[in-house]
C-alpha cells in the first residue's frame, strides 16, 4: 500500500508587523515616510533604531550604512525622496515590503508616475501637515497619519479643510525633516509636542490654489501607469485640434516659452508637475483627462482657446481685477508668498510689459519686494550653510577626524558644498 503524505507550505512570517496603510486606495492615502513612522510606533521603538538596526542593513547602500554607523543626519536631511519617483523610493519600497510582507506599498509613493514627472520641483524638502486633519483623527479616535499629498511642493492647502499646510512646529518654531530619528505623525520630531494646533492666522486659498489642489487629488486618484511619450502625444493632440496646429499660439496661451514648449512636444523633456497642472487648469480639464486626450467642452473652447487664437479678436484684460490683485499683493499677500513680477503677470494672464506700462508704481514696488525677498533668502541660506558647516566640522573633530574638504562634504550632503567661495572661506577659517 502506498502511503500518500501531504505537506502543507507554511507561509513565511514577516520580520515587522503587516501594518495596513491608511487610505491606500484614496487620494488622501498615507505617505511611505509616514508609514515607516507608524511602523516604529507600533513596534514601540524610536524610528532611528528601526532605521539603524533593521532597515539600513537591508538597503545595502554603503553611504546610508556609513551615516547610520556614524550617527550623522545626512540621510534624514535628504529623506524626502522616499516618497518620490527615484531610486531612493524604489529601494525603500523593496525593503519595507520585504520586512512587512506587503505588496502594495508602491501606492504610498509617486513611483507609478516615474515616466510622467521629473524630480525637479516635485517634493518638499521639509515635512508639512494639516493640523485640522490631525485633530479630526484625534477627536474621532482614528489613526493619526501623514498624507502623501502633503509631500508635494505645489500643494499648499488641505483639500478637505481648505486651510494652509503648516511646516513649522507651533511651539519650538523648527522645521522637520520628512523622516527623522524621532518622527511620529502628529508630533514634532524636535520638541516632541503635539502639532495639531489650528493656526487662526492661516491664509485662505484663492481660486487658483484650490484648482491646483484639485488637480493633484485627481492625479493621485489615478492608478494607471503611463509611458514617457504620453505627455508629448497629449500636447500634440490639443495643439492640433484647438490651436490650428500653431505651436507658438499654444505656447503663448499657456504662458510657456516657445523653445521649452517645443521640447515638450518632441518628447525631449517633460514638464514639471506645476507646469502640467497649469496647462490643465488653462484647458479646464483634469490631468487624467489631459493624459487620455479627452475632447474639450465646447463652452471652454468658445470662452478661451478659440477666442485667443482668433487674430481678429484683440485680447482684453480686466483692469479692475488686475489693479485690485496688485494692491492686495503689495499690501498683504506678499508676506506669505513673495512672487516675481513675471509670475504675477503669468497668473493674471498678461504680458509683464503691460504691467510696467499700465501700473508702473505697482510694478516697481513688486520688483522691490521680490528683490528684498531674494536677498533675505540668500542671507538665510548662507547662515544655514555656515551653521551646518560648523556643526559638521565639530562632529568630525569630536571623533578625532581631520575635517578635510571631502569629509565635510560627505556629512553636509546638501545643495551647497564647500566648493562655493563663501562656504570655502568659512571652512578654511574654521579649520585653522
Amino acid at each position: 500500500m502506498i502511503n500518500h503524505t501531504h505537506t502543507c507550505k507554511v507561509p513565511s512570517r514577516s520580520l515587522l508587523y503587516n501594518l495596513e496603510p491608511i487610505g491606500i486606495n484614496t487620494e488622501l492615502r498615507e505617505s511611505l515616510s509616514g508609514y515607516i513612522s507608524r511602523l516604529a510606533l507600533n513596534h514601540n521603538v524610536a524610528q532611528g533604531t528601526l532605521f539603524s538596526k533593521i532597515i539600513t542593513p537591508l538597503l545595502d547602500k554603503k553611504y546610508i550604512n556609513n551615516i547610520a554607523d556614524k550617527g550623522g543626519d545626512g540621510f534624514y536631511d535628504s529623506s524626502n525622496g522616499i516618497n518620490g519617483i527615484g531610486t531612493l523610493a524604489t529601494d525603500f519600497i523593496r525593503v519595507i515590503s520585504k520586512l512587512t510582507g506587503r505588496n502594495d506599498l508602491v501606492r504610498l509613493t509617486l513611483n507609478s508616475w516615474t515616466n510622467i514627472l521629473p524630480t525637479k520641483g516635485l517634493l518638499r524638502t521639509e515635512k508639512a501637515w494639516c493640523p485640522n486633519c490631525y485633530l479630526d483623527a484625534l477627536y474621532k479616535g482614528l489613526v493619526i497619519y501623514d498624507q502623501l499629498i502633503w509631500t508635494l511642493k505645489i500643494v499648499n492647502y488641505c483639500p478637505i479643510h481648505r486651510v494652509q499646510l503648516v511646516n513649522q512646529c507651533p511651539f519650538c518654531g523648527k522645521k522637520m525633516q520628512v523622516i527623522s530619528r524621532k518622527s511620529s505623525p502628529g508630533y514634532c520630531s524636535k520638541c516632541e509636542k503635539w502639532v495639531g494646533v489650528v493656526n487662526k492666522n492661516s491664509t485662505k486659498p484663492n481660486e487658483e490654489d484650490l484648482k491646483m489642489v484639485n488637480q493633484v487629488t485627481n492625479m493621485l486618484g489615478n492608478s494607471r501607469v503611463y509611458q514617457r511619450d504620453t505627455i508629448s502625444e497629449a500636447l500634440k493632440y490639443y495643439v492640433t485640434n484647438y490651436f490650428e496646429s500653431n505651436v507658438n499660439k499654444a505656447a503663448e496661451y499657456f504662458g510657456i516659452s516657445k523653445s521649452t514648449f517645443r521640447y515638450w512636444l518632441r518628447g525631449e523633456s517633460i514638464p514639471i508637475l506645476k507646469s502640467l497642472v497649469l496647462i490643465c487648469i488653462k484647458l479646464e480639464i483634469t490631468i487624467t483627462d489631459f493624459l487620455e486626450k479627452m475632447p474639450l467642452q465646447n463652452s471652454i473652447i468658445d470662452k478661451n482657446v478659440q477666442i485667443y487664437c482668433n487674430k481678429s479678436v484683440s485680447k482684453k484684460h480686466d483692469h479692475v481685477f488686475i489693479k485690485s490683485y496688485l494692491n492686495n499683493y503689495i499690501n498683504e499677500d506678499y508676506v506669505d508668498s513673495p512672487k516675481s513680477l513675471k509670475s504675477i503677470a503669468e497668473y493674471i494672464g498678461c504680458d509683464r510689459r503691460l504691467l510696467y506700462l499700465k501700473y508702473p508704481e505697482e510694478s516697481k514696488k513688486i520688483v522691490e519686494i521680490y528683490t528684498e525677498y531674494l536677498k533675505l533668502k540668500k542671507s538665510t541660506r548662507q547662515e544655514n550653510a555656515e551653521n551646518e558647516l560648523s556643526n559638521a566640522i565639530k562632529r568630525l573633530e569630536s571623533r578625532n577626524i581631520y575635517p578635510s574638504r571631502r569629509k565635510v562634504e560627505a556629512i553636509l550632503n546638501a545643495p551647497y558644498l564647500i566648493k562655493e567661495r563663501d562656504i570655502a572661506l568659512k571652512w578654511k577659517k574654521l579649520i585653522k
